[in-house]
């Protein structure tokens, strides 16, 4: 198939990433791939690497006419069948390039939780757009609720992870302690999460607070990019506040999270609105212990008890409560890690992901 996907985002953030991943994924197994996106020094650095064909374009908004203009002379050239879109910018855009041009389906990627304003419900339902891939079950269900969609018309397809990229045996930076300068008695509480309001760094910080009173000899370490300056800023302020400077660590982007998952004694995820985060899969395929929001599609991986602990949202108490009772049971928190591997490696392998998305495609195109 000629598949044309469409992210008009840096490749740091969760859903760039892995539409990254699934055109990689895709074109590994013969597809000829094309990904329009806004240029960028990491997708200029994709492009040279040569796993799919790479184009530019401005993507400036909703009625961007250049970039509609791109999407249609690539549909023309390359023979395009399916257009897959990852973003609500790309997918107004990806429509008005496909009316009255020959195509064989329009694919929406949905990976946040939020209901459908009364905007994109009408996009959403329009006939021209063939299929919603949901990443949890979740989220298909906020899609019919909000949006009046027929169930035929949304697939779930979780995301997957690269078990050989995120594996607890794999071969990993060992010097990364000394590098971000923890005391090497430390135990590490990690987050994988760029900054955002809905990811719940406030929440965590209280429940940090709370640890280190009895448990202080561990550090907090906060790893994604600085998205919303203002409520980073407003982070420092209260970790300032709460003489937690020396405790808390925030590391910013990395490319290298395996090595830094591989140093976490437990992972957390606070968040208060997520669709099917994939930090979390990330984290249990790394064997280590998660303790997270009872949110979205996350219990849709984690099984309270046995390969993690969910909590409520905006509860820092209780955060903190089950991430104390892991540092102070280390067997439990083996045993729970050991689980979680056990669970992604059985359900949410990255090739499970392609294979059902080929399905989608091809289910479309009338090919099964």
């Amino acid at each position: 198939m000629n598949i044309l996907q469409i992210h008009h985002n840096d490749c740091t953030g969760g859903s760039a990433i892995q539409a990254y991943l699934i055109s990689k994924g895709l074109a590994e197994k013969g597809h000829q791939v094309t990904f329009l996106t806004r240029r960028s020094d990491r997708w200029e650095e994709i492009k040279r690497e040569g796993d799919f064909d790479v184009e530019f374009a401005e993507i400036k908004g909703s009625l961007d006419l250049k970039t509609v203009s791109v999407i249609r002379r690539i549909v023309r050239e390359k023979g395009i069948d399916i257009i897959h879109v990852h973003k609500g910018r790309g997918l107004s855009l990806a429509l008005i390039a496909s009316l009255f041009l020959k195509v064989g389906g329009v694919v929406v990627h949905r990976t946040v939780n939020f209901p459908l304003d009364p905007l994109n419900s009408i996009k959403y339902r329009l006939k021209r757009l063939d299929r919603v891939i949901a990443v949890s079950n979740a989220i298909k269900g906020t899609l019919i609720e909000s949006g009046h969609l027929p169930h035929n018309k949304i697939s779930v397809v979780h995301r997957g992870v690269n078990l050989d990229k995120f594996h607890p045996d794999g071969e990993h930076n060992l010097n990364i302690r000394s590098e971000l300068k923890i005391p090497p008695n430390s135990r590490i509480v990690g987050s994988v999460a760029n900054m955002y309001r809905y990811k719940g760094h406030d929440d965590l910080i209280e429940a940090a607070d709370i640890i280190i009173k009895s448990h202080p000899d561990t550090t907090f370490l906060f790893v994604g990019s600085f998205g919303d300056r203002e409520y980073y800023e407003s982070l420092k302020k209260r970790i300032s506040e709460l003489g937690l400077e020396k405790s808390i660590i925030f590391t910013g982007f990395r490319q290298d999270v395996p090595d830094l998952i591989n140093i976490f004694d437990v992972g957390v995820l606070a968040s208060t609105s997520e669709g099917f985060p994939g930090v979390i899969l990330q984290k249990m395929a790394m064997g280590k212990p998660v303790v997270a929001t009872n949110i979205g599609g996350i219990p849709e991986i984690i099984d309270d008890g046995l390969n993690g602990f969910l909590v409520p949202p905006n509860e820092p108490k209780s955060l903190a409560d089950k991430i104390a009772y892991l540092l102070d049971n280390k067997d439990k928190a083996k045993e729970m890690g050991a689980m979680g591997r056990k669970k992604v490696v059985e359900e949410f392998a990255d090739f499970k992901q392609i294979e059902h998305i080929e399905k989608v495609y091809q289910d479309i195109l009338g090919l099964v």
